[in-house]
């Protein structure tokens, strides 16, 4: 928390391109920012918020924003060191660890599980706070708990302890990866280990986190299935959806009522505005061909508080926390969204793409992602 207040704000990434003479094609820049800053943790430090300045500084600007002030206000992406360096020592050989004036840690090693324990060391010392809170609370998301919001729940700073049944699926998770990719799988499984040693090495190192069990591979696949959670993870209204069909076909017959319905839920509409002209075809993940689904009763869902122990009142009862609870008789909830602004070589006066994209996360202190 800052000043008492979760600060919330966004990520922005742009690729800008200096004026050139007609014709003439502009060398290529991209650059990004992750206000407030990279650090994450407590006690705050200079790195926390140094970059939320850069971010508000074009706000005044509005539409007079140029090329300078983008180079002036927005980071690089070039994986360089910006400014002043520090270099840490993990008393590992073979591993590198620097970080910039930014407290961008930049990880170099010699091998590949150098690079996943310098990326597990920096880690733990930049979102320290954010892991305490959601170690646990991401087993929600690897077993996709009917109608809870996982990131809500981590947010949220609540204890929860996840069941021997959980953890067993996380296991589970663990052997399948190794054997649907075999040795992918397995340098997957390494790459995990390796990470997980290196949030330990620093936890050990700075004596944090000493009461409790050490990090593991199933933590990083929780934590995998969390992150998963919020940018994979689409629809929500499917039990909504399905008591509309219900609806529709009790009153227009079985035929008449799944037109309508398919009608309201196209995917497809032609008058959707597209930036990509090929099709892609997904794939059904379900095991085999699909071969339909139960239709449920017209009126017949419950919504229940999936925490509580299943009695006639808790059916009866709306869940009582609409942060981390979803009403599952109701529509989804509406949640904002990315924006981006696109134009194609043959629009730009540098004969370049160019693309500005934000906010692409929203996102709270301490922040779900890093720079690294």
């Amino acid at each position: 928390m800052l000043g008492g207040r979760w600060v919330k704000s966004v990520i922005a990434v742009l690729v800008v391109l200096a004026a050139v003479p007609a014709g003439a094609v502009a060398q290529d820049t991209a650059r990004y920012i992750l206000p407030p800053g990279n650090y994450g943790g407590l006690p705050f430090t200079a790195n926390s918020t140094d970059q939320l300045p850069l971010y508000d500084a074009l706000t005044p600007l509005r539409g007079n924003v140029t090329a300078a002030d983008i180079d002036r206000y927005y980071l690089p992406e070039n994986f360089e060191p910006i400014g002043p360096t520090t270099e840490e020592d993990t008393g590992r050989p073979g591993l590198r660890l620097v970080y910039d004036q930014y407290g961008i840690p930049h990880v170099y090693g010699k091998t590949r599980a150098d690079v996943a324990f310098g990326a597990g060391w920096t880690t733990a010392r930049d979102r320290q706070l954010l892991l305490a809170v959601g170690r646990y609370p991401a087993r929600v998301a690897a077993a996709d708990v009917p109608g809870i919001d996982a990131f809500s729940l981590v947010t949220s700073g609540k204890t929860f302890t996840p069941s021997p049944q959980a953890e067993a699926l996380i296991t589970k998770q663990r052997k399948l990866i190794v054997k649907t990719y075999g040795a992918k799988g397995r340098q997957i499984i390494a790459d995990a280990k390796a990470y997980a040693d290196g949030l330990n090495a620093w936890n050990k190192k700075n004596g944090r986190l000493q009461d409790q069990p050490p990090a593991s591979v199933n933590d990083v696949i929780a934590v995998t299935a969390f992150i998963g959670s919020i940018f994979g993870a689409g629809g929500g209204g499917e039990a909504s959806n399905a008591d509309l069909l219900a609806k529709l076909q009790r009153r227009n017959g079985r035929v008449r009522g799944y037109r309508a319905w398919d009608d309201v839920m196209l995917a497809d509409d032609p008058e959707a505005p597209t930036t990509i002209k090929h099709r892609f075809d997904y794939p059904v993940f379900t095991g085999g061909a699909p071969i339909g689904s139960v239709i449920i009763d017209p009126g017949s869902i419950q919504s229940v508080d999936p925490r509580q122990p299943p009695t006639a009142a808790s059916a009866a009862k709306a869940p009582a926390d609409p942060g981390a609870i979803v009403d599952a008789a109701k529509a989804p909830p509406g949640k904002q969204a990315s924006n981006f602004q696109v134009v194609s070589p043959f629009r730009s006066a540098t004969n370049n793409s160019l693309a500005t994209m934000g906010p692409q996360l929203g996102y709270y202190y301490p922040e779900i992602v890093q720079q690294i």
